[in-house]
């Protein structure tokens, strides 16, 4: 795909150009009249900044600019647009009295695009533990052996004699006490830390391999003979 870029004095001669190049079979063509200033698509038919700027300052003084995109054969569309009065820009600015042949043919610009892969990371939870106390009870049993003391009070007869002089000595008044010991069953607790429970983190590294495709868009170029360029007509 080629573009042919032409300026003509007024709209009029522009028009008869559209209609020669429909005749051609060119229906991707476009007419910027006189006062256009957004002439940033140049850049991608290859336009050099130079030439752009001599088409800007042509619209201004009020050529009209044609552009059309061919696949037929380029240089001879624009001989015919030169013999229907195409400006010759490299005058200085155009004028009606500047008819000399000037039609621009620029390949169409093709982009080249490339995809990168690009690998990073990112933290994701990967779950955790919940840690709560909580108190169980369970029943103790055990058996415990107690002691316990009984007061036995038993008389027995007795017939002995008492020596005069132990006489005085026995009959005298007297007291005691005797008391009685027992056992009970006494409870008491002790706690002890038996257990400790460390919850922590630790970080582990490993290796992941990520397979990911790349596209790019590449032109292809190829040359083609004149006598398949006169089949395409």
């Amino acid at each position: 795909m080629q573009t042919i870029i032409a300026a003509f004095r007024d709209s009029t001669a522009a028009q008869q150009a559209l209609s020669y190049l429909n005749s051609r079979g060119l229906t991707d063509v476009e007419v910027m009249q006189g006062g256009t200033s957004d002439f940033s698509r140049f850049r991608g038919w290859n336009i050099s900044d130079d030439r752009t700027r001599l088409y800007a300052d042509a619209a201004q003084r009020g050529a009209s600019i044609v552009v059309a995109h061919t696949d037929h054969d380029a240089n001879e569309i624009a001989r015919e647009l030169d013999d229907l009065g195409s400006l010759d820009l490299d005058e200085n600015l155009p004028s009606p009295q500047q008819t000399k042949a000037s039609a621009d043919i620029a390949g169409r610009g093709i982009d080249v695009i490339e995809e990168n892969v690009a690998v990073g990371k990112r933290e994701v939870s990967r779950g955790g533990v919940r840690v709560r106390t909580f108190v169980a009870e369970r029943p103790v049993e055990e058996q415990v052996t107690l002691t316990e003391e009984r007061i036995d009070v038993r008389r027995e007869p007795v017939n002995e004699p008492i020596s005069p002089a132990a006489v005085d000595a026995a009959l005298t008044e007297d007291e005691f006490t005797v008391t009685a010991q027992g056992e009970e069953v006494v409870v008491g607790k002790e706690a002890r830390v038996v257990e400790r429970v460390h919850v922590g983190k630790q970080a582990e590294t490993r290796t992941e391999t990520v397979q990911e495709t790349e596209r790019r868009r590449d032109v292809d170029v190829q040359p083609i003979t004149q006598a398949e360029t006169q089949r395409r007509r």
